[in-house]
């Protein structure tokens, strides 16, 4: 019986479809055909009601011809609904995230296929969003995980990449930056009692320690950042100085295998289109692929001349260096152009020249030159020339340096060495120089263990002054990068009675270099005498003479603020004795 009702149905709703205009037929026929198929399918015990409902429509249709536009709309909207909430998920949402991916390939849809996107996404609006959020956090979780992976082998895999994806390096720092910040936070608020001062110190360390490591992992221009804040005791806590120490010789190397395809590589600048590996060891003999030294631009290895049989140590180049200096230094220079744009960060612009662009521009171009290795080469041979130090410690012969009073100044062999350079060997990545072993100038343990006593750290003291003022005020060239990493102490002989005897001051590292104008020499004596004297006078000669005064500046101000300087100064000297 239902059968026979619902073939009777439909052969009144066709016969229905003889009135209407060729137009509107074939979708109402189409239309028609649907909801009989989704009645068929559903199987209601209401079928009969719903037929006779279908079918009076449908004679309104042909009688009211006028309305079919507007209803025939609404019908397929109604079944277009009716059709996602009767079909199982997997078929409802497939065809939904194929209509928005296509749209999102497409870029610009047409509006009937937005329209129909819309339709379909809207009742699963949040499911397609949730969907989608979990897939990016799985994502970004996952990375993350692989990343801490490699940088727990290497901390230093991960500069590859920054490199070619800043957005990456940005987001770590972005990161790293958060995370000291709350563990320094969380040390601000702890008690002054003995448990909150240990948590306090507790939470200082695993904060240095956190920036030190994430440094590392960053890149090379943080890690000299770093490098310079770790000397700075004034400026940071003592536990942040402690975990930035390892920053100036403590940078993860390469080894082995690896070691040997960074030499190879470096070396083919060299080569000329030769092959690098046989031309490599064509020059040195028993590479060892083990780092002695590493820093945050290379890593030094120990090898042997083949021709002459002589140690030397081999400074590779890191890989990415350049690429990744040009995106942080152009970074950078942009933050200095902002700064200069807000007078609160000028407030001394009519006394002082200050300017941080400019600022920028000269360390830029000494950041750029520290990259290139044979401006470093050409850097330590100067530097032992002026110092008239020649191949294995020894004085040399032809001395050029002259005096103040043009008198020429005798070698500073015995009290003062640097590595010799081969720049024959030197190229843009490759540095070739004398093996000079020695012990880190703030490494007191080893400094103990090798019997080093007091009077030879004091005797170590003032050749380190006594090196700079002769770099100021007669070599006009002088090193701008003495950490504790770039010095050392060399021992002589330990069985002699006399400082000067036993141990000798080590320079190293020639990258950032700096070259004086005599007016700026005699300056930085005089402000050294004024400093000593405390005459106010005298300093703001010597200000002038170096020529960081502006034009026209009010030297009323400035002799205000250094006269105060000094008085704070005495006062703190006098605490100190009281």
């Amino acid at each position: 019986m239902r059968r026979f009702r619902f073939n009777l149905t439909a052969l009144l709703a066709l016969a229905s479809l003889h009135h209407c205009s060729a137009f509107t037929r074939p979708a109402l026929l189409l239309k028609f055909t649907s909801e009989l198929h989704r009645i068929r399918k559903a199987g209601r015990a209401s079928t009969f009601n719903h037929e006779e409902d279908l079918q009076r429509s449908y004679v309104q249709h042909a009688v009211a011809p006028a309305l079919l536009s507007k209803d025939r709309d609404c019908r397929q909207e109604n079944y277009q609904r009716q059709q996602l909430t009767t079909r199982p998920f997997r078929k409802r949402f497939i065809p939904i995230l194929i209509s928005i991916l296509a749209c999102v390939i497409i870029g610009k849809p047409a509006s009937a296929v937005s329209l129909s996107v819309l339709q379909r996404a809207k009742p699963h609006c949040k499911l397609i969003t949730r969907l989608l959020l979990g897939i990016w956090i799985a994502s970004v979780s996952f990375k993350s995980i692989c990343v801490k992976q490699r940088q727990a082998i290497d901390a230093t895999l991960e500069w590859g990449r920054y490199a070619r994806h800043p957005g990456s390096r940005g987001r770590a720092l972005g990161w790293l930056l958060l995370r000291v910040s709350t563990l320094w936070l969380m040390a601000q608020v702890c008690t002054t009692s003995s448990r909150g001062s240990r948590r306090k110190q507790r939470l200082l360390t695993c904060s240095g320690n956190t920036l030190a490591d994430g440094l590392l992992r960053i890149g090379p221009l943080y890690i000299k950042l770093g490098q310079i804040v770790s000397c700075r005791n004034d400026v940071l806590p003592e536990p942040w100085i402690k975990s930035l120490e390892k920053l100036q010789d403590q940078v993860p190397s390469k080894k082995g295998a690896d070691a040997l395809e960074l030499a190879y590589n470096a070396w083919r600048s060299i080569t000329n289109g030769t092959d690098p590996k046989q031309s490599f060891h064509e020059t040195f003999d028993e590479f060892d692929t083990t780092p002695i030294a590493a820093a945050s631009l290379g890593q030094v290895h120990r090898a042997k001349l083949k021709q002459t049989g002589e140690q030397v140590a081999i400074k590779l180049q890191r890989s990415y260096l350049r690429q990744i200096y040009d995106q942080d230094l152009a970074f950078l220079k942009k933050i200095a152009a902002s700064v200069d744009k807000f007078a609160s960060f000028r407030k001394n612009a009519e006394t002082v020249s200050q300017s941080w662009t400019n600022i920028f521009s000269d360390a830029e171009r000494i950041l750029y030159r520290e990259i290139d290795y044979r401006d470093e080469a050409e850097n330590g041979a100067r530097f032992c020339r002026d110092f008239g130090i020649a191949l294995g410690g020894k004085p040399a012969s032809n001395l050029t340096t002259r005096a103040r009073d043009g008198s020429l100044l005798p070698s500073a062999a015995p009290w003062l060495r640097a590595p010799y350079v081969y720049t024959n060997l030197c190229s843009e990545k490759v540095l070739v120089m004398e093996l000079v072993p020695s012990i880190k100038i703030t490494d007191i343990a080893k400094l103990d263990a090798s019997h080093i006593t007091m009077a030879d750290r004091e005797y170590l003291a003032d050749m380190l002054g006594r090196s700079y003022l002769r770099q100021f005020c007669c070599n006009l060239f002088f090193s701008t990068d003495p950490h504790p990493g770039n010095l050392g102490v060399e021992i002589l002989n330990l069985n002699a009675t006399t400082p000067a005897k036993r141990v000798r001051l080590v320079f190293y590292d020639f990258g950032q270099a700096a070259t004086l104008k005599q007016a700026q020499a005699d300056g930085i004596l005089t402000i050294i005498d004024a400093i000593v004297d405390m005459d106010v006078d005298r300093s703001i000669e010597a200000f002038q003479q170096m020529g960081v005064l502006v034009e026209g500046a009010d030297l009323k101000k400035v002799r205000a603020k250094v006269a105060e300087n000094y008085k704070v100064r005495q006062m703190g000297a006098i605490s100190k004795r009281l």
